[in-house]
């Protein structure tokens, strides 16, 4: 960047040049020209007047301009530092302020803030003559605002990574919450118990006192359990079926007989109570026990959920 380049000194001692031995501008930088609009429009005049063979004198107006130019509040830029070819560094008033003309951002650039006096020019500039400083960075892109986080990675791959992203997981949470199929019912499991039917009817049959109901479903299974054992049929009559068991175990065939008899005498309308009913199931009960025909695969199935 300052290959071939000399250092430039100020040419006067101003504000901007206080503490500044010289600057290293780069090979890049341009040369700053004043022109004067009034000394070109007086020569513009006289070049007019000596075609028509005429010679003028400075007009009183021309010559207030010229006053005016010489004044100390005359707006005629100010030039600090200065090449051969032109001018580097310049300012003028305008308006309110003043406009400073650097024709080299290299100086105050981070790769050449750190060259020669720069640095010291630069704080000159902005402390200058104090107040509000603007600095115009249009041609940098910097005309309209961005949120800061986005334009932190403003031409990086950042932004296009993220937006596959959120992509990739909106693709997803579509797939995932479309259904490709007809629907299926949710698996129903029955967490009820099979013992609860027994439990309700028998708490109702309590409540109701009907002793020969409950003990008519226990009779009806007990002789088919007794029919199946003895060898014979539904429609045999107790005193065979009695005696048929008895012949095949160590039962008693009168008390079998006279068991069965008692709870056929409660189911067809015998008078009973709870007691009586509990004792003739438990009666029956040891019978089952006795043969061995209790512990039937819904029996054993009941008293694994009873435990």
């Amino acid at each position: 960047m300052t290959m071939e380049i000399k250092p430039v000194r100020p040419i006067q001692p101003t504000l901007f040049a206080r503490d500044v031995l010289s600057v290293m501008p780069s090979r890049f930088a341009g040369n700053l020209v004043i022109e004067s609009k009034t000394a070109t429009k007086k020569s513009s005049a006289q070049d007019h007047d000596s075609s028509n063979g005429k010679t003028s004198n400075p007009s009183e107006e021309e010559e207030s301009s010229i006053a005016e130019a010489a004044s100390p509040t005359s707006s005629a830029p100010v030039v600090h530092f200065s090449r051969d070819n032109g001018g580097l560094l310049i300012d003028y008033s305008h308006g309110k302020g003043r406009v400073i003309v650097l024709s080299d951002p290299f100086i105050v650039a981070n790769n050449g803030v750190n060259r020669a006096d720069n640095l010291q020019l630069a704080i000159n500039i902005i402390a200058g003559y104090g107040g509000l400083i603007a600095f115009d960075e249009y041609h940098q892109g910097h005309a309209i605002t961005h949120n800061a986080l986005i334009q932190y990675f403003a031409g990086t791959p950042i932004v296009a990574m993220c937006l596959q992203l959120a992509l990739i997981v909106l693709i997803v949470v579509w797939s995932r919450g479309r259904r490709f199929a007809r629907p299926l019912p949710l698996p129903h499991v029955d967490r009820r118990s099979s013992l609860e039917f027994v439990a309700s009817m028998a708490e109702l049959q309590q409540r109701a006192h009907a002793y020969d109901l409950a003990l008519e479903n226990i009779y009806a299974r007990v002789r088919r359990v007794l029919v199946r054992h003895a060898g014979a049929s539904n429609n045999s009559p107790r005193t065979e079926v009695a005696k048929r068991v008895a012949l095949r175990s160590n039962l008693n065939q009168q008390e079998l007989e006279s068991l069965m008899r008692n709870c056929e005498d409660v189911i067809n309308g015998a008078p009973t109570n709870a007691r009586r009913s509990l004792d003739l199931a438990r009666r029956l009960r040891k019978i089952e026990a006795r043969l061995g025909l209790r512990m039937r695969s819904r029996e054993a199935r009941q008293a694994a959920e009873k435990v």
